[in-house]
C-alpha cells in the first residue's frame, strides 16, 4: 500500500513534447552553521536523497493541443495528485548496482548510483517509477571475500566490463517480477550470497505541480500559453 506524498498519484506521464526544454535537476537541503570562534562553519546534511524541482516551459500552442495540458491540469487538480515526468537529462541507469545477494533476500530496490571511483564515493538516488518494458536484469557473482572489500571503483569496472560484452548467463530473464509503480524488484528465488544484483532501465520522476492556478494567456488567436510551469518531485 502507498503511503505518503505518492499515496494520492496517476500512473500517467506529462507529454514529452511538452517537457522538452524543461529547466528541472537536484536540490539538497544543508544548515550551515558559521562558529562565532574563528569563522569557520559546521554543515549539517539533511536529506539522504535530493528532491528536484523545475519548471516546464509552455510556450504558445494552437488551442486544440492545448486542450490537453489543460485536461492534464485539471485530472490532477493542481496539486492534489502526481503524476511521472521525463527528465531529458537524467532519465536512465546503466549496470546498476542494487545490492548482494544472501540467499535469503529477494526484494531490491531500483537505484542509482552517482559514483566518483577516484575518491570511492557513491551517492544513490531511488527509482520508483521505471519506464515500462526498459528494465534488464543482471548477476555478477563475487568471492565473499570481495563482496566484503567491494568498493565503488568495482562498480565503473562492471559498467567497462558489461557494456564490452555482457557475460554469458548474466542477465535474468524469467526469475524476477517488477512492479513499474515502485521500483522494486521481487525474485523468485533469492538470489545467492555474494552476487551483485544490477539493472540497467529508464526512469521517470514522480512529481506534482507545484501550483493550484492555471493562468494560461489567449491573446493570441486560436492558440494559448501557460508560460513557466512549477513542478516539485515527490518522497515516499
Amino acid at each position: 500500500m502507498t503511503t505518503g506524498s505518492l499515496a494520492q498519484f496517476h500512473e500517467i506521464s506529462f507529454p514529452r513534447d511538452v517537457a522538452d526544454g524543461c529547466v528541472f535537476g537536484p536540490e539538497y537541503s544543508t544548515d550551515v552553521v558559521s562558529l562565532s570562534s574563528n569563522g569557520s562553519e559546521q554543515r549539517n546534511i539533511n536529506w539522504a536523497y535530493p528532491r528536484c524541482s523545475g519548471t516546464i516551459n509552455l510556450p504558445t500552442q494552437l488551442n486544440e493541443w492545448f486542450v490537453e495540458i489543460l485536461t492534464f491540469f485539471h485530472v490532477c487538480m493542481g496539486r492534489g495528485y502526481g503524476f511521472r515526468f521525463y527528465d531529458y537529462l537524467d532519465h536512465s541507469g546503466i549496470f546498476e548496482l542494487l545490492g548482494f545477494g544472501d540467499g535469503a533476500t529477494t526484494k531490491f530496490q531500483l537505484l542509482k548510483n552517482y559514483v566518483r571511483p577516484e575518491i570511492n564515493v557513491c551517492q544513490q538516488r531511488k527509482i520508483l517509477k521505471p519506464v515500462a518494458g526498459t528494465t534488464h536484469i543482471y548477476f555478477k557473482t563475487y568471492t565473499e571475500e570481495q563482496a566484503k572489500k567491494f568498493t565503488w571503483q568495482y562498480q565503473t569496472d562492471i559498467r567497462t566490463e558489461f557494456a564490452a560484452s555482457i557475460p554469458d548467463g548474466a542477465e535474468q530473464l524469467l526469475n524476477y517480477n517488477l512492479d513499474n509503480t515502485t521500483g522494486i524488484i521481487t525474485f523468485s528465488a533469492p538470489p545467492p550470497a555474494n552476487t551483485a544484483v544490477l539493472a540497467s532501465y529508464e526512469f521517470e520522476v514522480p512529481v506534482r505541480f507545484d501550483t493550484d492556478k492555471m493562468a494560461p494567456n489567449w491573446s493570441i488567436v486560436d492558440a494559448s500559453s501557460w508560460g513557466s510551469i512549477p513542478i516539485i518531485e515527490l518522497k515516499e
